[in-house]
């Protein structure tokens, strides 16, 4: 079995979700991969997913790429907002995993980053059903799945 590490975790606050539906939406009914890039904090290995911005990417069936300009618009407005970067959701045409393409094209890179694949082109958005939960290891050097108990959903309503 699979040793997961046990201190990483991520949590999403609820609208951020109903909003990443609306933003993959578009990409689902053209039975393309949709990607939203997440803005958040992070306290060392725990991510707190605040918000979310949607990009210009170029996408087909199975892959996307997103252009530089994207991505220092994505900084910019995390910095605005005094948030990071914390990591991406993208979707896949079927299984929810990491591929070698997806390991090949995270432009962004650091201890902690998170990237959230779901399957069916987000079928099941704005629920996380089926989806698959990586944050990247600097000391490995590779996304590593977080275990699904680590891995929050946090209501409207405290």
């Amino acid at each position: 079995m699979l040793d997961l590490p046990a201190d990483r975790s991520c949590s999403i606050a609820a609208p951020v979700m109903t909003a990443i539906d609306a933003v993959i939406a578009p990409a689902r009914r053209q039975r393309v991969e949709g990607i939203v890039y997440l803005l958040g904090r992070t306290n060392g290995p725990q991510a707190c997913v605040l918000s979310c911005v949607a990009v210009a990417a170029s996408a087909n069936y199975g892959s996307f790429f997103v252009p530089s300009r994207e991505m220092v618009r994505v900084v910019n407005i995390a910095n605005d907002c005094a948030l990071q970067v914390v990591g991406q959701l993208h979707t896949h045409p079927f299984e929810a995993f990491h591929s070698r393409g997806d390991d090949a094209g995270a432009q962004i890179r650091f201890d902690g980053f998170v990237s959230i694949v779901v399957p069916d082109y987000g079928n099941y958005l704005p629920t996380l059903r089926g989806a698959a939960v990586y944050a990247y290891d600097a000391a490995l050097e590779e996304f590593v799945p977080l275990r699904p108990d680590r891995v929050f959903l946090v209501g409207a309503r405290l």
